[in-house]
């Protein structure tokens, strides 16, 4: 289950920051609120349940609502763009082939840096984004601030779900947005001849946590 990252106290700073000219003049701001954004599509979702086309965009509203916080770095669920392209985890999906995906690499150096399961730090969610699509979806946000920022035995998994040190963040087949714990697979306690992988589990509610298995290799 997503949840509100608690960032108002980061924005307002950033804003101040602005305003009072303590911070480098960021391409694509002309004023702390109301500042002028490029045409980039890299859709992020507020707590308000709308989804502002690019980050920048977000910032603009979070300005001018003091109560906004940042959802998700995705679409907000139900989100229809205006123009003939959808975007995807992946991507954007044109109309004209739907079975390719292209990824986004016209993003800024707008800096609101994003800490990833690959133990990167992003510049900000769209530069993000881009790294995600070309993983093919197969990474995603470990909190909102520099990798260095973080202890590594207490990255959180998703938005808020602390893994133990011997856990890994797995993310849901089935969804794009929720994220568990898993223990840690570990070839160590196979023996000769067989492999651990991680495999998928039932249980009585989902997410189903994958269960540590030893697979012959044979």
């Amino acid at each position: 289950m997503a949840c509100a990252m608690p960032l108002r106290s980061a924005l307002t700073l950033t804003m101040l920051l602005l305003f009072h000219g303590l911070l480098p003049s960021v391409e694509g701001y002309s004023s702390p609120c109301g500042g002028y954004c490029k045409d980039e599509d890299s859709p992020v979702c507020g707590t308000n349940g709308v989804t502002y086309r690019n980050f920048c965009l977000y910032m603009n509203a979070a300005c001018r609502d003091k109560t906004l916080s940042l959802k998700s770095t995705n679409a907000c669920e139900g989100y229809v763009p205006e123009s003939k392209s959808r975007p995807s985890l992946f991507g954007t999906v044109t109309s004209t082939s739907s079975s390719k995906y292209s990824c986004n690499n016209t993003c800024n150096n707008e800096r609101f840096q994003v800490c990833a399961s690959d133990d990167l730090t992003y510049t900000n969610p769209c530069q993000f984004n881009a790294a995600r699509c070309k993983a093919g979806g197969n990474l995603w946000v470990v909190d909102y601030k520099p990798c260095s920022q973080i202890s590594t035995l207490r990255r959180t998994c998703g938005l808020g779900t602390l893994c133990t040190s011997s856990q890994k963040c797995m993310m849901e087949l089935e969804s794009d947005t929720t994220r568990f714990c898993a223990d840690t697979c570990t070839n160590m306690s196979c023996s000769k001849g067989k492999v651990c992988k991680l495999l998928r589990s039932k249980c009585d509610s989902e997410p189903c946590p994958p269960q540590p298995t030893c697979v012959s290799t044979t």
